[in-house]
């Protein structure tokens, strides 16, 4: 109920970047995972508002933990796993999609974590993160985080409904197909 509120209130929706009564349900769905508290959410608007024209650049915002990345102590220690603790002491890049999408989704823009394999296989894991653009009136699924150097050449993404993984290049075609017509999208997914 909290966060059908949250993304219903008249409030909320002027200042939204998507209007969550506008997105069709099959992107609404990588909105509706919403799993951060009131604060966060507060916080996310006082501290990263200018960041809704460029989702892209939250990615790196968070500090490289290379600590945690050797199995070391990592400098979040015992702080809560926060977006404002995220930021302030940083994570690997798990974290950092994690920091993105959950920004990402306080102003209303659909997002996801995306994990995948480069090109060394299990040794080279890799998280990145997914949101949607409006590419000329079209709903278009970008990227930030994902190293094109190391091959990561698609990853998994969690579906809320379905409760499964699916490759992140179906997802990819999912907004892509759904932008042009719903209709045209349940027709061909029928």
């Amino acid at each position: 109920i909290a966060t059908f509120d949250y993304f219903s209130d008249k409030k909320n929706q002027a200042r939204f970047t998507f209007k969550p009564d506008q997105l069709p349900w099959p992107i609404l769905v990588h909105l509706v995972d919403f799993d951060i508290a009131d604060s966060e959410i507060d916080w996310a608007w006082k501290n990263c508002a200018s960041a809704r024209q460029d989702v892209a650049s939250l990615y790196q915002t968070v500090p490289y933990d290379n600590d945690k990345l050797g199995r070391k102590t990592p400098k979040l220690g015992t702080n809560g796993y926060v977006l404002e603790n995220l930021l302030k002491f940083g994570g690997v890049c798990v974290d950092q999609a994690h920091y993105t999408t959950r920004v990402a989704k306080a102003f209303a823009i659909p997002a996801m974590k995306v994990a995948g394999e480069g090109r060394y296989g299990a040794s080279s894991l890799h998280a990145w993160a997914g949101f949607l653009i409006n590419a000329g009136g079209r709903a278009q699924l970008e990227f930030t985080g994902r190293y094109q150097g190391d091959f990561y050449y698609t990853g998994d993404i969690f579906d809320p409904q379905s409760r499964t993984m699916i490759l992140d290049r179906e997802v990819a075609m999912l907004y892509d197909g759904i932008s042009l017509s719903y209709f045209k999208y349940r027709d061909s997914a029928a």
